[in-house]
């Protein structure tokens, strides 16, 4: 790539001579930079609502569309410019907790953006073919297909196993789960339910604290509930 005469442009649109000898010199300032082996800093500029900078402190590398949980600010300071905040292996098994999907792959300690909202690629491990969502699962830096969850899954390969799928996170629609008391559920209480399937009434495996503001629930009775602002509430069940 040739720096240009003044009064020339070899690009077929809105870049005069000038400008385009500015992207010349940037890009080969990138260059030279990446040889060197220096890590060049992330764009400066208007915040980006579907995205946002994380640091890599899993101790290890991830692969693009990986599980990030977010643990905190990695910097010392909440300016406009500088919202970098730690990204850390998932080990809260709930769909409410803060996470995103990395953009890039990173090594350790790199600073990249996360997707927290909109469609992007996402590594996914498909337990069931016709699962349409996916969760962050504990312990993993991969998603896991489900019969609901915080990822809804707009194109997954055919088959099951680990595949890379198109997601869409943020989408926040309302979802209705069915499931069984694993003990006795009092009124005012917090109680486990095992989630079922509603298409197959089958059990899912998962397992969610539900509190339950009607009458008392003996263990293995049949309930509805739903998740209100990070919780998730009864909203009837078997008698």
């Amino acid at each position: 790539m040739q720096l240009t005469r003044p009064g020339t442009n070899p690009y077929r649109g809105p870049l005069d001579s000038r400008n385009w000898n500015r992207v010349v010199e940037a890009s080969e300032h990138y260059h030279r930079s990446m040889a060197r082996g220096e890590s060049m800093p992330l764009e400066v500029g208007p915040i980006k609502h579907d995205r946002v900078p994380a640091k890599n402190v899993t101790g290890g590398t991830v692969r693009r569309g990986e599980v990030l949980q977010f643990t905190g600010l990695a910097v010392d300071a909440l300016e406009r410019e500088a919202i970098v905040l730690n990204g850390d292996e998932y080990t809260t098994a709930t769909e409410y907790s803060s996470w995103g999907l990395t953009l890039s792959p990173m090594d350790e300690d790199d600073i990249d953006n996360c997707l927290v909202v909109g469609i992007g690629l996402a590594h996914v491990t498909v337990g069931d073919a016709s699962h349409k969502y996916a969760r962050p699962v504990s312990g993993s830096k991969v998603l896991a297909s489900a019969t609901s969850g915080p990822a809804r899954i707009i194109y997954k390969p055919s088959g099951t196993g680990e595949k890379e799928c198109v997601v869409l996170l943020g989408w926040d629609g309302p979802q209705i789960h069915i499931g069984k008391t694993d003990a006795t559920h009092n009124k005012g209480a917090t109680g486990s339910v095992s989630r079922w399937a509603g298409n197959t009434l089958a059990d899912t495996g998962l397992t969610d604290s539900v509190v339950n503001n009607f009458g008392n629930l003996a263990s293995g009775k049949w309930i509805i509930y739903t998740g209100i602002d990070g919780k998730f509430y009864a909203i009837s069940g078997e008698c």
